[in-house]
């Protein structure tokens, strides 16, 4: 015990006296100077686990900034909640040579919530802060914290943007024999180095002379596949009197299982009223539809994150009383009530955002951060969205669709993907009649059909903003190149399993088409324009990467009439551009006043190699230039 004391006192300053070399930015090499608004000179972090329900995690930072770009490494934010408890906090801030400015004094440091989002939270963060820098400059922190919420170990990450270099950092991981540590590694130079401490075995990964990445390629993949990275996880562990395991994905569905199974409970009066709402609805599809609706109009989202509670759901009752509850209290309660009709339904633990990482699916852990509902049906899974109060049921889209889930069932937790949305779904449908006057002004009437992915924007903006604000963002994200008025606009919604958005716009277009001398000259593409990605200027070294958002399909047909006395001097040739980004048409007829465009663009997901950017750049330029192309008639004299 008195060795475990001894390893658990803190760690040795890094930069215990004045003068130290890590302290004085003239040191620093030039090489990792390049493309860096900051440099971590160095960097220890040491997670030690005490048991399998209590540990503490320590870190020491010494991190010279170079410009105000860096301002941001100038604070620390220590995060803590009911489980959790700050030890302390240490900071102090060195000037250019090395000589201490200041040091922070307890009573400087802040001690704030952060989470201004929950209606309930015990999340908390000790802050030390240091401003009005001169540059270059070197902060050291400091801190300790004790855990006893030991469901999650830390990953570690020493490279978290392109604009931090990193001369040396290194993380410990130590722990009883009897809690074996779980971890994965990405993208490190070398693998953990295994030791033994005072009766602890050791796991340590150390980095040395990672410089910025100096250039982010445009369609690159994400920046976090370069990044090193370590997981961590254990075996078994131990929060608030629970004890579970985790040592694959059953483990960890079965634990989520155990933790929610008895806060299901509905009263009798309640069930009764589930039961009336599917009277006569005989199928699943049906039944899940009154509820889910029934639902929407009666609850409301809340976050509640306290303690277990950030895992274990308020009762369903507590829902049915209270109409609000957060991702774990309303989809429990949705399950309750479609387990009141006989419907069964099971949670799924999804890592939830649209633009985050898939779950790191080799490696069984918590990587989660929202839970939604799946139900099966006769002929397809049902997914709900229960904290949503206008998302059709089964559509999921950009927030957790196109990934992994775990279902939880009652003997264990089982890897699932959810539903993605192809190209075919992700569209945009648009007809317009447009009529030319004599003056090359125009009236158009405008219908566009959004659907799925392509729908969401549309569907924000008519469920969270009122009429003038609706307004006032169409005149914003309306993309026509002439100067317009909007005279009448109308948005629905259609809450199909594929939701779609129905857009009407009245337009009245200054110079619709421009006349010179006798002529006209009429750009067919009213508003769906693409331009050409940038020329490289040296080689390009990443791989060209669309992920499943950018795949979409855009149709338009746009029907002009043409003022009286002109005929087609030049129409542009039918266009079909394939390739394996994706496919582009568009054609151009005329009969008699009304000439006729027809545009459809479809681009597909997909990762290729580096070299074929030429190739992605010759496929935008040509329909760049398609999308311009004008027709010209001349006025008969």
């Amino acid at each position: 015990m008195k060795i475990l004391l001894l390893l658990l006192s803190g760690l040795p300053l890094l930069a215990a006296r004045a003068g130290d070399d890590r302290l004085k930015a003239a040191t620093l090499p030039a090489e990792l100077r390049a493309g860096a608004h900051a440099v971590i000179r160095q960097q220890r972090t040491v997670f030690t686990v005490r048991s399998a329900g209590e540990a503490v995690l320590e870190e020491e930072s010494v991190i010279t900034l170079l410009d105000d770009k860096a301002e941001k490494m100038a604070v620390l934010q220590v995060p803590y909640d009911k489980l959790s408890k700050v030890n302390e906090v240490e900071a102090a801030l060195y000037d250019e040579a090395g000589k201490l400015i200041k040091r922070l004094k307890k009573s400087e440091l802040e001690d704030v919530s952060t989470d201004d989002e929950s209606f309930a939270s015990d999340n908390r963060a000790r802050i030390a802060r240091f401003s009005r820098l001169s540059y270059p400059c070197t902060v050291v922190f400091r801190y300790s914290l004790t855990t006893r919420n030991l469901m999650f170990y830390p990953s570690w990450t020493p490279l978290e943007s392109t604009d931090l270099a990193v001369e040396e950092a290194s993380f410990t991981v130590r722990t009883p024999p009897s809690l074996p540590l779980r971890y994965a590694e990405k993208n490190l130079p070398q693998p953990a180095a295994l030791g033994e401490e005072g009766g602890l075995k050791s796991y340590t990964w150390q980095v040395r002379a990672l410089k910025a990445i100096d250039q982010v390629e445009p369609y690159s993949p994400p920046f976090r596949e370069r990044l090193p990275v370590v997981f961590t996880a254990p075996t078994s562990f131990e929060v608030q009197g629970y004890q579970g395991y985790l040592r694959n994905w059953a483990d960890m569905g079965a634990f989520y299982h155990a933790l929610n199974q008895d806060r299901s409970y509905l009263p009798d009066n309640v069930k009764e009223q589930a039961r009336q709402l599917v009277a006569g609805e005989s199928s699943t599809v049906g039944k899940v539809r009154k509820l889910y609706e029934h639902l929407q109009a009666t609850t409301r989202y809340i976050s509640i994150q306290l303690g277990i509670g950030g895992w274990q759901s308020m009762e369903a009752a507590a829902v049915a009383r209270t109409s609000y509850g957060d991702c774990k209290a309303l989809t429990n309660y949705m399950k309750a009530l479609l387990s009141a009709v006989d419907v069964p339904a099971h949670e799924a633990l999804v890592r939830a955002g649209d633009d985050v990482d898939d779950l790191l699916t080799s490696f069984p852990s918590y990587q989660f951060n929202h839970v939604i509902l799946c139900v099966p049906a006769e002929k397809d899974t049902i997914w709900l969205e229960c904290t949503s109060q206008t998302v059709p049921p089964g559509y999921l889209g950009a927030f957790t669709g196109n990934r992994h889930a775990l279902l939880v069932l009652p003997g264990g937790g089982r890897l699932i993907r959810t539903p993605g949305y192809k190209a075919e779904q992700n569209r945009q449908v648009r007809r317009a009649s447009v009529t030319i006057e004599a003056d090359g002004n125009a009236q158009a009437t405008i219908t566009t059909l959004y659907s799925g992915l392509q729908q969401e924007t549309r569907s924000a903006v008519l469920h969270q903003l009122n009429t003038d604000q609706q307004k006032e963002w169409l005149l914003k994200n309306l993309d026509i190149p002439a100067s317009f008025e909007l005279k009448n606009f109308r948005l629905s919604q259609a809450r199909n399993t594929l939701p779609t958005v129905s857009e009407t716009l009245a337009l009245a277009i200054r110079q619709g088409a421009t006349r010179s001398g006798n002529r006209l000259f009429l750009n067919p593409n009213l508003m769906t324009t693409l331009s050409a990605p940038a020329p490289l200027s040296k080689p390009r070294r990443e791989a060209l990467y669309f992920d499943a958002s950018f795949e979409y399909e855009d149709i338009d047909t746009i029907r002009y009439q043409l003022p009286a006395g002109y005929s087609p001097e030049f129409i542009p040739s039918p266009v079909t551009i394939t390739t394996a980004f994706g496919t582009y048409e568009a054609t151009v007829t005329v009969q008699q006043q009304t000439l006729t465009y027809v545009r459809r663009m479809v681009q597909r997901q997909g990762r290729h190699p580096a070299e074929a950017y030429a190739a992605w750049l010759d496929f935008r330029k040509k329909i760049a230039k398609a999308d311009k192309t004008q027709a010209v008639f001349v006025k008969s004299i």
